[in-house]
């Protein structure tokens, strides 16, 4: 229930005020929706025209920020459930209806006596209307909710975008280097071409995205539409030249000369490629390859599929793409690999029964046909500019750039911009030092009402300043029932080892709370017990999570190394402590890293100045916790990666009397200290001591703390390389907009598979506490200082 608490807060939070708001609430939204209605292709350019694209851009930025925020896509809901989706492919339809047969006989007119804004707008809708419906299709269901006469039109509408991209794709994508004076000479129908071909480019990438969802839903779709794109437009032939020769790279030599840059298409825009990422599969990439096997795997889809020679050919042709280093970033692709064996090896279905199996009565696509049939294109463009581009598109030329400017308000907060990007990269906060990692940990006293716990230790991880915050992405579990493919974005911070010798072990059976700005997230502890000081049981080192990255803000990762004789001893149970901290690893979700760097750089200030903040005043709690809503993470590294294993506990809250449990019947102490020498008796432990600054209170019996553990400045070695894993960019959501209006955040490097997974598991359902599993004998997590 907290868990699902805080995904609310998280998506009223979204939009609410303040910097990155909602541009639509729902309600809004609702009556936008409402009112959206085909308009022919006459209309185009007329006020009521302009309206509705205000509208429709209004709901494709409110879509793409619901999708990066995790909130609620009630946008998407409200196209399918009150049946818009053809509303927006019938204007799809006429738009590029419009641009094929109108546009040449305009674009004169509209460069010398249309306003520039107007222009774009006419331009810049295609690519609005697809870049709403891909983050719509993405959804399996408003695939599904399609009529059969709009699926036919959509699989066409795809055909002709892959058929325009293998045809033009090279010259569209090719770099135009220009001087400043060259632009400065450049006329204003010149102007107008060339941002038209940048436009016409972006539309044909999304087609690959929408092209890829229906693929994903083709089998649910109606049979029409899927005998439609496999068999008649033959769309599988039509993706193998982009797999061959993609459009989507490019390679640009600078404008002062030098090394040519290799460029790919990631992220609505043209990026440079380090030499370390050439092999790296790229969004674009993922989405044909996804495509590729949704029609090649499918059953229905194969049954359907005439395979004759030639395709044969052209298909197993397919197979030198296909390497290891392919399978680890997209696994999808074994099974593809099956079926090209299959093929080569001669199993295929049965072309007899393929083709008997044809439709007689073929369904064809009316809406398109409709528009078309019989229209003078010379006679609309004489009266769309005299109706909508004279002296009506002057009058609202100033309503529609103010337009433009608020919507460009917004689209800058949805797009990352490289200088934010380089001042997350050099840490939030920079130019003050980053507030310690506090750590509090209790033991467990008492089982009754969930768990009694007296504190046990506390002591605090210094960021590692020297060196920046590495970007990371794992999958958010939360949303896995709802179909969408989630990801929480975080910066990770290194933290200074600590000294051995001067830490406290970890009891093995408690609870710990981490603490760092504004930010806070508590785990149950369940570390292995040794019954003996000499025993030889448990691993050498262990890694433990604390925290959810998506519901905590924050996940901490502890490494606890053994001590080769344990010093401390549970009287009660009689097992020894022998885990010690000595390093660690500070994961904060990107959105809030500065809000809690800076609240937490000002409560230390303000201690540093004259005691306790408020921060630190509002933490206290009373000794005696009876551990309600602790969420339990504990994690292993293994084969030189992060192992780390997290589900959410709920303890019981009923309070009990924690002064019962602090000593035994003869008043002795429950955990005994011995010192470095086996032959030394087991003295009593220390005066109880106060509570520190922000941590509880502790009990009058409760031993005392030791001093803070010093930070230890390993000497300078060199950096162990860190293995490389090359992780596939193909599962992201399909959200990204396709300009400006819908651009994504640059790709953070991935944290490791099993790592990534651990950390965003959904919530358990039985309150049990995770059990540390061990790193391999004396391997560390990557990147990670080794005290040692």
């Amino acid at each position: 229930m907290e868990a699902i608490e805080k995904l609310l807060q998280r998506g009223q939070d979204a939009q609410g005020g303040g910097v990155g708001s909602a541009v639509l609430s729902a309600h809004e939204a609702e009556h936008i929706i409402q009112q959206l209605q085909p308009l022919g292709i006459d209309e185009i350019g007329s006020t009521k025209w302009y309206q509705q694209h205000s509208w429709i851009e209004q709901l494709n930025m409110q879509a793409h920020h619901c999708a990066q925020t995790h909130s609620d896509e009630f946008v998407v809901e409200l196209l399918v459930s009150l049946d818009r989706l053809h509303v927006l492919i019938h204007e799809l339809l006429a738009m590029e209806a419009w641009m094929a047969n109108a546009y040449p006989l305009l674009k004169e007119h509209l460069a010398a006596s249309v306003d520039s804004a107007s222009v774009y707008m006419l331009l810049y809708h295609q690519v609005v209307l697809a870049n709403l419906l891909q983050i719509a299709l993405h959804h399996a269901h408003a695939s599904e909710s399609l009529s059969e006469d709009y699926a036919l039109e959509l699989a066409d509408w795809c055909s002709r975008c892959l058929v325009r991209l293998v045809a033009e794709g090279q010259a569209l994508a090719e770099p135009r280097e220009r001087t400043a004076e060259e632009i400065m000479a450049q006329t204003s129908l010149e102007a107008q071409e060339e941002q038209r071909r940048e436009l016409d480019f972006g539309l044909l990438m999304c087609s690959l995205n929408i092209l890829r969802s229906v693929t994903d839903a083709l089998p649910r779709l109606p049979m029409g539409a899927l005998g439609r794109m496999v068999s008649t437009n033959d769309t599988l032939m039509a993706l193998l030249p982009l797999l061959d020769r993609p459009p989507w790279a490019r390679t640009r030599t600078p404008p002062g000369g030098g090394r040519p840059v290799l460029e790919k298409w990631v992220g609505n825009g043209w990026r440079a490629v380090p030499p370390q990422d050439r092999l790296k599969i790229t969004t674009t990439d993922g989405q044909v390859w996804l495509a590729v096997t949704n029609l090649l795997v499918e059953p229905r889809c194969r049954a359907k599929y005439c395979l004759d020679e030639f395709r044969r050919e052209r298909l197993l042709g397919l197979k030198r793409h296909l390497n290891d280093l392919m399978f680890d970033q997209l696994p999808v692709l074994k099974d593809l690999q099956r079926v090209l064996d299959e093929m080569a090896l001669g199993v295929a279905p049965d072309q007899a029964q393929a083709k008997a199996g044809a439709l007689i009565l073929e369904a064809v696509p009316v809406v398109r046909e409709a528009m078309l049939r019989g229209r003078n294109w010379r006679a609309l463009a004489a009266e769309a500019r005299e109706r909508h581009f004279g002296e009506a598109a002057r009058r609202g030329a100033l309503e529609r750039a103010l337009m433009m400017a608020k919507n460009l308000d917004f689209l800058c907060e949805l797009e990352p911009r490289a200088e934010a990007n380089g001042a997350a990269e050099a840490g939030p906060g920079a130019g003050q030092p980053l507030p310690p990692v506090r750590v509090a940990t209790w033991r467990k006293v008492h089982d009754s009402g969930g768990g009694v716990h007296e504190s046990w230790y506390d002591f605090s991880m210094d960021v590692d300043e020297q060196r920046p915050p590495e970007p990371v992405e794992v999958a958010d579990a939360s949303f896995s029932g709802s179909g969408l493919g989630a990801a929480v974005q975080g910066l990770r911070y290194r933290l200074r080892p600590l000294d051995f010798e001067s830490t406290r072990p970890l009891p093995a059976n408690g609870k710990a709370v981490v603490r760092w700005g504004g930010l806070s997230a508590e785990a149950l502890l369940s570390l292995p017990e040794l019954p003996t000081r000499d025993s030889g049981e448990g691993a050498a080192v262990l890694w433990v999570t604390v925290g959810l990255l998506a519901v905590d803000g924050l996940a901490l990762q502890i490494k606890l190394k053994k001590a080769p004789k344990p010093k401390e001893r549970d009287r009660v149970a009689g097992v020894w402590y022998a885990y010690h901290p000595v390093a660690g690893a500070l994961t904060v979700r990107k959105d809030l890293a500065a809000a809690a760097a800076a609240g937490g750089a000002s409560a230390e200030a303000a201690g540093a100045g004259g005691g306790a903040g408020p921060a630190t005043a509002s933490a206290r709690t009373p000794a005696s916790s009876s551990g309600a809503g602790a969420k339990a993470a504990a994690g292993a590294a293994g084969a030189g990666k992060l192992g780390v294993a997290g589900k959410e506990a709920a303890a019981g809250g009923a309070k009990a009397d924690a002064g019962a449990g602090a000593k035994g019947r003869a008043g002795r102490p429950l955990v005994q200290v011995l010192s470095d020498e086996p032959a030394a008796a087991a003295g009593p432990a220390a005066e109880a001591a106060g509570a520190s600054a922000w941590g509880p209170s502790e009990p009058a019996t409760s031993p005392a703390a030791k001093p803070q553990p010093k930070t230890v400045t390993p000497e300078t070695v060199e950096e162990p390389a860190q293995p490389t894993r090359v992780v596939s960019e193909a599962a992201a959501t399909a959200s990204a907009p396709a300009q400006a209006p819908s651009a994504r955040t640059p790709e953070p490097v991935a944290t490791p598979a099993q790592a990534s997974r651990a950390v965003a598991e959904p919530t358990a359902a039985k309150a049990t506490p995770a059990v540390a599993e061990p790193a391999a004998a004396e391997e560390d997590a990557p990147g990670l200082d080794d005290p040692e």
